[in-house]
């Protein structure tokens, strides 16, 4: 709980926008090599701390969806592998980036949550003109 709540707070002070990605914990479990993997790590829980601390702090939790494909898509030119296995740890795509493979997902998540971010912003002030 102490690691958790640190992490969270230091997230908070350091970001005003954090994206994270929404999983399915329980059906992530159902796999016999992650299930106790997956109830250490806490993951609902930190969210719940992550989720309120932004929320008084007046700071921005953006949650993408679960389908979309963080480690498969290409950070650096958007290209979609068909299949990535979980033991391959370092993306290599065709463009010639080369990076690690949850590096790669972060980044992904990143402009995924800022694009949601900067649409809600565009159509909020579409529906105020109109």
């Amino acid at each position: 709980n102490d690691f958790l709540h640190k992490e969270s707070r230091k997230l908070v002070d350091e970001y005003d926008i954090i994206s994270v990605e929404s999983l399915d914990l329980i059906d992530m479990m159902k796999n016999k090599y992650f299930s106790k993997k997956v109830s250490d790590i806490s993951y609902n829980k930190f969210l719940n701390y992550l989720s309120y601390k932004c929320d008084d702090a007046g700071k921005i939790l953006l949650k993408v969806n679960k389908y979309f494909a963080s480690s498969k898509i290409c950070s650096n030119c958007g290209t979609k592998k068909k299949t990535l296995p979980l033991h391959i740890r370092t993306y290599k795509c065709e463009c010639g980036n080369v990076i690690d493979r949850d590096h790669n997902a972060a980044i992904n998540l990143a402009t995924k949550g800022m694009m949601s971010y900067l649409r809600n912003i565009i159509e909020a002030g579409t529906a105020l003109i109109a």
